[in-house]
């Protein structure tokens, strides 16, 4: 798959890069090297690099001047520094940035999140950064053994007008393609675009792999349920939402094809990767330094739902030191039957205000899956979103109000989940409610 093309006519394997081919390839070597070492090997190399972003920022961002340690500092000094949250980043953007940046580290750009907490965030980042990013989307490839040369279908957001369809196309999967290996198209579409074109939109192109949210996915499978036979895809890859255990199933058993779910972000990059040979994802430590911490500071041990923090390992512009991204994660255990020695997490488990707020004070995750909604409602799409301690609005798209006798069953399902009887509003809706960036949460919390 990643034998690439030569820049030399005369020599044409093993071949001779360009200067970005040969970066590409020494990184993604050591990267494949990296992820077989003794995980106390990698974690060593993972501190030594902190500590020298953590240096930079000390001596060149006035926000972290005075927050992080003067002098030497060990793990156990590390994890007593403030967290940097969404709404630091936010309002302290300037103050955060690091003058100058790193002249080797190429040119600065600007990245914008989508803001699916309610608080969009800026952050700077480097061509160096870009640089790792393709080298980890290289390693996404190698270990799903996918194949390059044939043709990816992607639906993602994009502003009104942009890939609208019939679609574009391009002639590779990405930059890195142009300057390592050749690759097949890239058809691409709008998600903006109803379900039933998107369906239509894949049969008409036949690709090998799609690339989308989850949520658009499970749209999709609905669809091909109630309107003919999906396309013979050979991997399905999710992104840029929570990918719920009854979403897999119910993709997997409709599509007949496996899932490769990531977990990234725009100010960061790869946090962690499915694991080829499991559900469970391989943190991505080469990238970024991950801590699954409790309520009260401690670390989670496997098995627990704790914050997740997290610590960029090559942003010198905009350092991201300890950054509570907002997530909830549960912390896996190794060794992983793949080989792989990174840290795992078991699950991403969703966003702060994916909780469920009860009226005696406890806060927890609700044990929420609509299938059982489904199968009382065919073809409806349904989001909750709790309004008050006692009160959840229950949104009913594709579909009229049910009658009361269908209410009361939704009704039990509903509270039995979500572990409190809540006086329910059902609504029905147009379509239910996605953020900027155009992902969906199945139950928000408004409180």
């Amino acid at each position: 798959m990643l034998f690439p093309e030569s820049r030399s006519p005369h020599t044409r394997w093993p071949a001779l890069l360009t200067k970005q081919g040969t970066s590409i390839m020494s990184v993604l070597g050591q990267l494949l090297l990296s992820e077989h070492l003794a995980p106390e090997q990698r974690q060593q190399l993972q501190w030594e690099q902190l500590g020298c972003v953590v240096d930079y920022a000390r001596q060149h961002s006035p926000f972290y001047a005075d927050r992080l340690p003067q002098t030497g500092y060990t793990p156990e000094d590390f994890s007593q520094v403030e967290l940097l949250t969404r709404a630091d980043l936010q309002k302290n953007y300037e103050s955060i940035k690091c003058q100058p940046a790193p002249a080797a580290h190429g040119a600065v750009s600007t990245i914008t999140s989508s803001g699916s907490t309610g608080l969009p965030i800026k952050a700077d980042s480097t061509e160096l950064m870009s640089l790792f990013w393709r080298c980890f989307t290289l390693r996404d490839h190698i270990w799903n053994q996918r194949d390059i040369k044939a043709t990816l279908a992607t639906i993602k957001f994009f502003k009104k007008g942009k890939h609208e369809y019939p679609g574009t196309r391009a002639k590779s999967w990405g930059a890195w393609a142009t300057t390592l290996a050749p690759s097949g198209p890239t058809v691409v579409l709008n998600s903006r675009a109803p379900v039933e074109q998107q369906a239509k939109w894949l049969t008409e192109h036949q690709p090998d792999y799609l690339l989308t949210y989850p949520s658009n996915l499970d749209e999709l499978a609905s669809q091909y349920e109630r309107h003919g036979r999906p396309p013979a895809l050979r991997q399905l890859r999710t992104l840029g939402e929570t990918l719920q255990p009854h979403m897999r199933e119910h993709i997997q058993r409709v599509f007949g094809a496996p899932i490769a779910d990531m977990y990234s972000a725009q100010e960061l990059g790869y946090i962690a990767l499915q694991c080829p040979e499991n559900d469970h994802y391989h943190i991505q430590e080469e990238n970024v330094y991950v801590e699954i911490i409790k309520d009260d500071g401690s670390v989670a041990p496997p098995g627990d739902v704790g914050k997740v923090v997290l610590s960029s390992l090559h942003n010198f512009v905009t350092p991201l030191i300890r950054y509570d991204i907002g997530d909830y994660a549960v912390a896996g255990r190794l060794p992983c039957s793949c080989g792989r020695t990174h840290r795992v997490l078991d699950r991403v488990m969703g966003r702060t205000r994916n909780m469920v707020r009860l009226p005696n004070g406890d806060v927890h995750w609700p044990a929420y899956n609509p299938v059982a909604l489904h199968a009382l409602l065919p073809g409806a799409q349904f989001q909750l979103v709790q309004t008050a301690m006692d009160r959840v609005e229950v949104r009913v798209a594709n579909s009229p109000i049910p009658s009361e006798p269908i209410i009361q069953k939704m009704t039990g399902i509903i509270n039995d989940a979500l572990g409190h009887p809540f006086e329910l509003d059902f609504q029905a809706v147009p379509s239910v409610e996605r953020s900027s960036g155009g992902k969906y949460e199945e139950f928000m919390s408004r409180i």
